[in-house]
């Protein structure tokens, strides 16, 4: 049984400090618009496929050097799109970035070192055609993490627009 505890705790006034300051900088948040609207940043979007350059290989989880399973695409970012404001980091004008994570043995081993890729291609992918994710290896069944997938396996997310939310101070 879990017990709620009436008392709150402050934290030390220097970890609130560093707290409020990490508060303040500058973002931009990846926003999926509602369902009934399918406008978003051109180039933009979650889940689907990706439209990787071909010299990238997919990215794989590997066990002991053998390939257990692909990482799942998650979204793909024209950074031609993204607001800029003048405390953010610097990011590359051109360009996307690809956002790839292993979904599968995060909802297995919850606890276990999240396992992510993201993929920058420097040159124009508009034109790319969409590539699928890799098939799992036909003996995937077999490996303990991920024994649920086979009767839960999907090839991707539905693909949803996206635009940006800017955070400033």
């Amino acid at each position: 049984m879990v017990q709620k505890s009436n008392t709150t705790q402050t934290p030390p006034p220097e970890v609130l400090a560093d707290l409020i300051a990490l508060a303040r900088l500058e973002a931009v948040l990846l926003v999926k618009p509602s369902s009934d609207e399918r406008s978003g940043d051109h180039g933009c979007w979650f889940g689907g496929a990706p439209t990787l350059p071909k010299r990238f290989d997919w990215p794989w989880i590997v066990d002991e050097a053998t390939p257990r399973n692909p990482i799942g695409f998650l979204a793909r970012v024209d950074l031609a799109q993204v607001p800029r404001t003048p405390l953010m980091p610097p990011l590359p004008a051109t360009g996307t970035l690809f956002f790839l994570s292993d979904h599968v043995t995060h909802i297995e081993t919850p606890d276990a070192a999240p396992n992510y890729a993201v993929i920058y291609a420097e040159e124009d992918v508009s034109t790319f055609s969409p590539c699928a994710q890799p098939d799992w290896p036909d003996d995937f069944e077999a490996v303990e993490k991920t024994y649920w997938w086979a009767e839960n396996h999907a090839r991707s997310f539905h693909k949803w627009p996206m635009t940006f939310l800017v955070y400033e101070d």
